[in-house]
């Protein structure tokens, strides 16, 4: 009871009938409630003061069962219709095209995204099962799961006409071949995987083939494409792994031909001394400082260059400046000062 203030008190009691604490209200009761929830959720003044006479409750406390009621989580909408529609066009087709994902994402009212990932969630749930039923199977072995000698003839077949094939491609292979789709796929891509590493394959040239390569670089350095395919037939590889090797070469060839400091000192002496050596000096100079003869004629060559461009920028600094041009004042008149003096 409140002493401070008498006239709250049948507040008070009003309020402290209707608070809800634990289990008020009997189970025979809450049932009932339940049942009238289900028709009609949110009653009127009378239908709650009627309930409340019924079962001998305040009013309060048959709204607030109500109201709290409401409050409740809703139970999850039912998903098996969506799930069996789905599964319906998942047995006639694996791989739907999007605008069939996008249609039934419209007509169930689901985002593309959900669709998407059920299907992807589906497929991956097979092909688990496929593998487990193999494994479990005890007459098992890795031999036998892979994929049979006439099926590989026939992809390796397909492979040669087209590396990359589609999606509807592989499917129309799987089902002739009799293999699951993954298979397939995996087959392609470990055969591009494979081609690739043959490509980047560095010691797949016997040491034969590596001389009669050295042999033609000395010749030519640069051979053309013809050569290089008549090569590639002959060696029983292909182009890129050659032209590959030849170009290996010459830039090994260049990373030799290099000139250190004390080379380019002695080189920088003598081009002080004689700018244009003939061959024969060249030639011995080649052999004192163990340089090939066409490295020591480029570098000659070019330090005449760099002299001449040198000697260019010396000689003209900079373009000559125009003189400023004179401007008279009063359109055509003479100065001021030119009419005092006459």
């Amino acid at each position: 009871m409140c002493r401070a203030f008498p006239c709250l008190n049948d507040h008070v009691q009003f309020f402290q009938a209707g608070r809800l604490t634990g289990n008020r209200l009997p189970e025979a009761c809450k049932a009932r409630l339940e049942e009238l929830f289900h028709q009609n959720q949110r009653p009127d003044f009378d239908a709650v003061n009627a309930l409340a006479i019924e079962f001998n409750e305040s009013y309060n406390a048959i709204w607030f069962w109500f109201r709290n009621r409401r409050a409740r989580p809703k139970p999850p909408p039912d998903r098996t219709p969506f799930h069996e529609a789905l599964e319906a066009v998942y047995v006639k087709e694996r791989y739907p095209k999007r605008d069939e994902l996008e249609t039934l994402a419209k007509t169930w009212r689901e985002k593309y995204s959900t669709v998407y990932n059920w299907f992807y969630r589906r497929r991956k749930q097979d092909q688990a099962l496929e593998e487990e039923a193999v494994v479990d199977n005890p007459e098992f072995s890795p031999r036998k799961y892979r994929l049979s000698a006439a099926s590989r003839e026939v992809l390796e077949d397909y492979f040669n006409n087209d590396e990359h094939p589609n999606r509807r491609a592989l499917e129309q292979l799987s089902s002739e071949l009799g293999e699951t789709y993954e298979r397939v796929y995996r087959y392609f891509c470990k055969r591009r995987y494979q081609k690739k590493q043959r490509r980047l394959n560095r010691d797949k040239l016997s040491i034969e083939c590596k001389e009669a390569l050295e042999a033609i670089y000395l010749k030519e350095e640069y051979p053309k494409r013809q050569t290089l395919e008549s090569l590639a037939k002959t060696w029983n590889t292909d182009y890129p792994t050659l032209y590959n090797w030849f170009y290996r070469r010459r830039y090994r060839e260049a990373t030799k031909a290099r000139l250190s400091t004390a080379v380019l000192k002695v080189l920088e002496a003598h081009f002080e001394k004689d700018p244009s050596p003939r061959r024969p000096v060249l030639l011995q100079l080649s052999t004192e400082l163990n340089r090939s003869y066409d490295t020591l004629y480029r570098y000659f060559i070019w330090r005449r260059y760099k002299s001449r461009k040198e000697s260019d920028m010396v000689s003209k600094p900079g373009r000559p400046r125009l003189p400023e041009p004179q401007i008279q004042r009063g359109r055509g008149r003479p100065p001021t000062k030119q009419l005092l003096e006459l």
